[in-house]
């Protein structure tokens, strides 16, 4: 997969991550936001999300160089877990990776 056309998307989606009061937003309200925003980008062009997520699944789908939501997943998550709204006996990046895969295998359908 070219490296410029993951470079673009990775730039359009961690813009996207910041509007719409997603920084601001509860927990809970972050993630679902994040959703939202990433179902925006899908819809506008569905070819290359579907492209650059096979991609991105036989080049770099290891915990080691995770979704590039992951970290978004993971701060919103360690939020939550901070201020009560989340239990804390599951590990952010777990649940993170979970929400990621979660997400890809639903873009796949």
């Amino acid at each position: 997969m070219p490296d410029a056309w993951r470079a673009g998307r990775r730039e359009l989606v961690a813009a996207r991550l910041t509007q719409d009061g997603v920084p601001q937003a509860l927990a809970r309200r972050q993630l679902e936001l994040q959703m939202e925003a990433l179902a925006r980008v899908n819809e506008e062009n569905p070819r290359m999300a579907r492209v650059l997520s096979l991609g991105w699944l036989s080049e770099l789908g290891t915990f080691e160089s995770p979704f590039p939501v992951f970290e978004s997943f993971r701060d919103s998550v360690r939020l939550g877990q901070g201020n009560g709204d989340f239990r804390p006996s599951v590990p952010p990046e777990t649940v993170a990776e979970t929400l990621s895969a979660c997400y890809t295998e639903t873009l796949h359908r």
